[in-house]
């Protein structure tokens, strides 16, 4: 039920690339046959445009990909003068090429070791093109609202929009905030932001299992982090660490295994942590440790941190769109591998049915919030609404039918209820099935 995905979430783009290409891109190109031969925005649109694509894509700028190309590496320090204004002109030059703006991942690296100054300074450059700027915020639990403050500052000096990523409360002793949360969105409106925010419909987020660890352990890059797992010393402080975590907020037995590669572990996707352990017999501490080890640093985790009734409330906040914050996935061949979170294949069609059983929103309302409302956020004029002028990017579905059936332990299954999939006026999806047709293209804002 999707015709345009909006990429480079969180940070992390496949551009811009100068000589050396990082190492999870050359992994990612080898595993999906492609060749990296691209270096810009530009030429990276023409390569998706080559290759051919059932639905439509819109791509942001990613704020690690920019630091990690200006630093060569993954720094634990601020940007030097050079390397900002070297990433504020890469920056520049991608939009002008059709980028549609930047994104940001305070919580990952090389993200999170960027000051408040670096992000205004980049949204600078972000507000004189009239651009559009996502951010997943440094924090989304305990120290939420600090986070939260520090890029509506960035926002407000640098006159830019701020749109905050999938918004939400982790962890329980936080989810009564919900109220001073939304104060906290309505108080940036007040001070003149344009201020906007995306949500998913489920109770768990996704990300490589490294996300648990303290910042200063992936200082210098994957296999430095790697290298400190195997330090007994630095893997006993680590593992306080973790177990701290665990008790204050997040319970082993909350957090789940998601995709992995090497086949002995195939056993543990969908399974929690807690039980992993239990059956190897270590801790579940080691038991983390150890795979992300064997992993290479790539073993992926689902952790349960929300309320249902929390995310209820955060929907109904009338600056909220829909998105899935999944991955672009295929139904069969190398992108379809792994075990991923199920909102990769169920978001649109979960969030209906919770309509149809739940009273979530009104149905209009649901639409609106998956069709124009993020549009009209992005300054995507073109899409989102049916009527003469319109692209003809239109799902057609069944309200009475409409279904998600991904699940935690089978994320992959495909939806029901929807009928037809119109991708630049032509069918590219009907009763469940690809027609074969790649309508789609990369969408280059002007």
């Amino acid at each position: 039920g999707v015709t345009p995905v909006v990429c480079g979430i969180c940070g992390s783009t496949p551009f811009p690339i100068e000589d050396q290409i990082p190492g999870y891109l050359r992994e990612m190109g080898k595993r999906l046959g492609v060749t990296i031969d691209w270096h810009g925005a530009g030429e990276y649109f023409d390569r998706l445009d080559a290759a051919g694509c059932a639905i439509n894509r819109i791509f942001l700028v990613g704020h690690s990909r920019l630091r990690g190309m200006a630093q060569q590496g993954i720094e634990n320090r601020p940007a030097s003068r050079d390397e900002l204004a070297k990433m504020k002109r890469t920056l520049e030059q991608a939009i002008k090429e059709g980028a549609w703006g930047l994104s940001a991942g305070l919580m990952y690296p090389p993200g999170c070791y960027a000051e408040q100054a670096e992000i205004q300074s980049l949204l600078e450059t972000v507000s004189d093109c009239g651009a559009f700027f996502s951010c997943h915020l440094r924090s989304e639990g305990d120290h939420i609202f600090d986070a939260l403050e520090e890029v509506v500052a960035a926002a407000k000096a640098a006159r830019a929009r701020l749109h905050v990523s999938h918004l939400k409360l982790s962890g329980e002793r936080n989810w009564q905030r919900v109220k001073a949360l939304r104060a906290a969105c309505e108080k940036a409106m007040a001070r003149g932001i344009e201020f906007s925010a995306d949500w998913y419909p489920y109770l768990a987020w996704n990300a490589n299992f490294d996300s648990l660890l303290p910042k200063w352990v992936y200082e210098g890059g994957t296999q430095r982090l790697l290298s400190r797992l195997r330090d007994p010393l630095l893997r006993e402080r680590l593992a306080a660490h973790i177990s701290e975590l665990s008790r204050n907020n997040l319970p082993w037995e909350k957090v789940m295994v998601g995709s992995v590669s090497l086949p002995e572990h195939a056993s543990f996707q969908g399974r929690t942590i807690a039980a992993v352990a239990q059956e190897l017999g270590l801790t579940p501490e080691d038991a983390l440790f150890n795979l992300i080890l064997a992993e290479g640093g790539r073993a992926e985790g689902i952790f349960f941190t929300m309320s249902e009734e929390t995310q209820h409330e955060i929907i109904r906040w009338p600056f909220v769109s829909i998105g899935s914050d999944g991955t672009a996935r295929a139904l069969s061949g190398p992108s379809s591998e792994g075990f991923p979170h199920p909102r990769s294949y169920g978001t649109a069609a979960r969030v209906l049915r919770l309509v149809r059983e739940r009273r979530l929103l009104p149905l209009a309302e649901a639409v609106r919030r998956m069709t124009s409302l993020p549009a009209a956020q992005l300054g995507l004029r073109d899409r989102g609404l049916i009527q003469p002028g319109m692209a003809a990017d239109i799902a057609i579905f069944d309200p009475a039918a409409v279904a998600d059936n991904s699940s935690y332990e089978n994320p992959t299954l495909p939806p029901v209820g929807i009928k037809a999939v119109i991708v630049n006026g032509e069918i590219a999806c009907l009763d469940g099935a690809w027609t074969g047709a790649r309508p789609g293209k990369a969408l280059r804002r002007k």
